[in-house]
């Protein structure tokens, strides 16, 4: 646990390397002597306690005592001044590369090695340099025997496989294929300072000889030991190893570390990153935070970097040009993050540009492909799928998309010149005949139309017999009223008529008989070599035929008088064919609706789609009677029943679920009602499902309020008189709501409590205004109601 000591924050994180762990046999057991002082990357001193495990950058107490009780006996420590075997006196121990290095104590990776100080005292495994990768979080770790893992401080991971993101990195292989210098190839600054203390040992292991072998020379030693520590305090010391052998192991087994430390410090390598980090920071300095951020992006332009992609992916493209050191790595992230931000606009309004250009050329195909209102995609793709233009639509669907957009437009239109040409040509047949100025109110349109249709405006293509004669009979309705000799006349011309119809009937009747007594006598002639019965038999069917014939004439005479007659009757026999047409037209309107209720089940579908799905089933033909306009608008009232059907069935269901209310979420209500069959039925959009569930809430809504309004003109207990009780004792406010509480219809909006708070003072209020209810016996005067 770090605890703060002094003014400055804990040095967080950072554990002394190459030191045991709290517990270690041989360390003090008193906290106060477990302090050690230690030296940051940064070279602040910080200190650590191995038995509470904490940092503090201020020098404690207890240390600062230890250090003056040493200056006091000239430089040695008290006897009873605890140690750790695992520290040297007077070492610094420095970190490895940075502060807060920890490697795991994992059995069998590479942070191992630090684990057990005394264990990497003998063992060569422990980790001896690491050197940071520019621009990663990892580090190059060299251990004691030349083997190179790779660390990552951020995450506390070792790894002894080079990772990913150091993958194609010069720097990095520069690291990895020089290991640090051994022992043999340290200074010479060094060699000699280790011959020396050889030698000096050499000289402690013959005082030693020589004390053991004569004790007489007591005296001598005793001179010595007075020399010794006025030369140095490091003779001193030599001198307390020669009292104890448990001393001198201890100084043997520390001999190495303490010479290896330094030395590793001294010859480390500089690294080259830092090197070329530090010149560009002097670079920096020079040139405006402007101009470095706009080479920057420049060079994310030069490498094409995805505005999609991540900074650690395009990393390995920027790391080696010289643009990349022009800002700092903070500076560095916020550029490109910028960068990718507004290239991933542009690259989006490029991208509808291309659409919308896309768009504009095949609109430019589909008008070169003259098609018609009527025509389909499946043609069109046929014959056009290989023109670029038809390909630059990525999608099939937005191809198709636009080809029913101008196919529908087409359609509207062409509807609309046809129903400009059908009025021009109504305008033109009116016209033509105001020409006629014999024309009468009892005038024959059977008559008239003879003399009529040699014109170009009674042969118009978009008038058909039924218009004109509708527009004759409302022409004629405006023509002046015949005179007695006119009258003579068109009934002359009428009988004319009707003799002339007759008498080429009885002329074709005529003909069409000698016709076929021609071929009666073709046959005979040609079966003269029959037997008698073949003869008997046809003499049977000759009769037989002749019948027929006699039959057929006397039908056709039917037939002509019943149109004789038609005539004559006028608009009688007129008023009845429309009748009969108009239950024609009404039996059309039902077959058609029939059909819509078996095929079309869909919402969802449109008019164009639809009647693609009627015309494939034979009934179809039966609503010949029917226009496109009457079709289509009985289209659209089957698509309303079917939303409706579908969102009453949608309200029964949520109705059906009682803790679904006005004021739940659709999200809730839906985890409600999803596993219902009902609802998997409906077959409805989610937007449009949603909106629906708006209007079931707001219906709700109305309803509850209704509800509540109702249920206080049925509580007996509110009166005229309440407001003023409510006010002089607010116990009659408590007993109304003790009797509303026991109604649902209070209930339901305890989710709305001000609503129901609010109706219920304006039922108070309105109840006040009123006054006493007037007797049962007299009318209640309404201007007092409306006060």
């Amino acid at each position: 646990m770090l605890q703060q000591h002094g003014g400055g924050p804990s040095p967080v994180g950072m554990h002394p390397p190459f030191m045991m762990p709290p517990g270690f046999p041989g360390g003090p057991t008193n906290p106060n002597e477990a302090w050690q002082e230690f030296t940051a990357q940064d070279g602040k001193k910080y200190y650590y306690n191995f038995l509470t495990r904490e940092n503090t950058w201020t020098k404690p107490k207890a240390l600062i005592d230890k250090e003056a009780a040493i200056r006091e006996n000239g430089g040695v420590p008290p006897p009873n001044m605890g140690g750790f075997p695992g520290m040297m006196g007077g070492m610094s121990p420095i970190g490895i590369g940075y502060a807060g290095f920890r490697p795991s104590t994992a059995t069998g990776g590479p942070q191992a090695a630090l684990a057990n100080p005394q264990a990497g005292q003998k063992d060569k495994s422990r980790p001896v340099t690491s050197n940071a990768v520019a621009g990663t979080p990892w580090c190059v770790v060299w251990t004691g025997d030349n083997r190179v893992f790779f660390f990552n401080p951020s995450t506390r991971t070792s790894v002894w496989e080079r990772p990913p993101e150091l993958y194609n990195r010069p720097d990095v292989d520069l690291l990895v294929s020089k290991p640090p210098p051994a022992k043999e190839q340290l200074s010479n600054r060094a060699q000699k300072r280790l011959q020396k203390e050889e030698s000096e040992e050499e000289e402690v292991e013959e005082d030693d000889d020589v004390e053991g072998q004569d004790s007489d020379t007591s005296n001598s030693d005793e001179e010595q030991q007075r020399k010794i520590p006025a030369k140095s305090p490091k003779k001193k010391s030599r001198k307390e190893k020669r009292s104890g052998a448990e001393l001198k192991t201890q100084s043997d087994n520390h001999k190495q570390p303490k010479l290896a430390l330094p030395v590793l410090q001294q010859e480390k390598p500089i690294d080259p990153a830092i090197q070329a980090e530090l010149e560009a920071q002097r670079e920096r300095e020079k040139i405006p935070l402007e101009e470095r951020i706009k080479q920057f992006r420049q060079l994310l332009e030069d490498k094409k970097v995805s505005a999609t992609s991540t900074w650690e992916k395009e990393l390995s493209k920027i790391v080696f040009d010289q643009r990349y050191l022009l800002l700092s790595a903070v500076e560095r992230k916020a550029a490109f993050d910028a960068f990718c931000k507004e290239r991933a606009e542009i690259e989006k309004e490029e991208k509808r540009k291309r659409a919308k250009e896309a768009k504009a050329e095949f609109t430019k195909l589909l008008e070169e492909a003259n098609l018609h209102g009527k025509s389909t995609f499946s043609s069109f793709s046929t014959k056009w799928s290989k023109d670029t233009r038809f390909k630059g639509v990525d999608k099939a669907r937005d191809r198709e998309g636009f080809f029913k957009d101008y196919v529908e437009q087409l359609y509207k239109k062409e509807k609309e010149e046809k129903r400009k040409e059908r009025e021009k040509a109504k305008e033109a047949f009116v016209s033509f005949l105001k020409e006629q100025e014999d024309l009468r109110r009892n005038s024959n349109w059977a008559i008239v139309k003879k003399k009529l249709d040699k014109d170009e405006r009674y042969r118009n293509k978009n008038l058909d017999s039924e218009t004109r004669q509708k527009l004759f009979d409302e022409h004629i309705k405006t023509c002046p009223e015949p005179t007695e000799e006119e009258e003579a006349e068109a009934k002359r011309l009428e009988n004319e008529a009707l003799e002339a119809a007759n008498a080429a009937k009885e002329k074709a009747l005529i003909e069409q008989q000698a016709n076929e007594e021609r071929d009666k006598e073709r046959r005979k002639s040609s079966t003269n070599n029959n037997s008698s019965s073949s003869s008997r038999r046809r003499d049977k069917e000759k009769e037989k035929g002749e019948k027929i014939v006699e039959k057929t004439a006397e039908e056709k005479a039917l037939e002509d008088r019943k149109r004789q007659v038609e005539e004559e009757l006028g608009e009688h026999l007129k008023e009845r064919n429309r009748e009969h047409e108009r239950h024609k037209l009404l039996e059309h309107e039902q077959n058609f609706k029939a059909l819509l209720l078996d095929l079309i089940k869909n919402t969802d579908i449109g008019w164009h789609d639809g009647r693609k799905i009627l015309k494939k089933d034979s009934r179809y033909q039966n609503c010949e009677f029917l226009d496109k306009e009457s079709k289509e608008r009985h289209f659209r009232e089957h698509i309303r029943d079917l939303e409706r059907k579908k969102r009453d069935v949608f309200f029964q269901l949520l109705d059906e679920h009682q803790h679904i209310t006005f004021t739940t979420k659709w999200h809730n209500a839906k985890k409600t009602i999803v596993e219902d069959e009902r609802f998997s039925k409906l077959k409805i959009d989610e937007r449009k499902l949603e909106n629906e569930y708006r209007d079931w809430m707001d219906r709700r809504h109305r309803q509850a309020l209704d509800d509540f309004e109702a249920l206080l003109r049925e509580t007996k207990i509110i009166t005229y008189k309440s407001k003023q009780m409510i006010t002089e004792n607010e116990q009659h406010l408590r007993d109304i709501l003790a009797v509303l509480e026991n109604d649902t219809r209070y209930l339901v909006l305890k989710d709305r409590p001000n609503e129901r708070e609010r109706i219920l003072d304006e039922y108070l209020d309105l109840l006040d205004r009123k006054g006493p209810p007037p007797p049962p016996t007299r009318n209640e005067d309404p201007d007092r109601r409306r006060k």
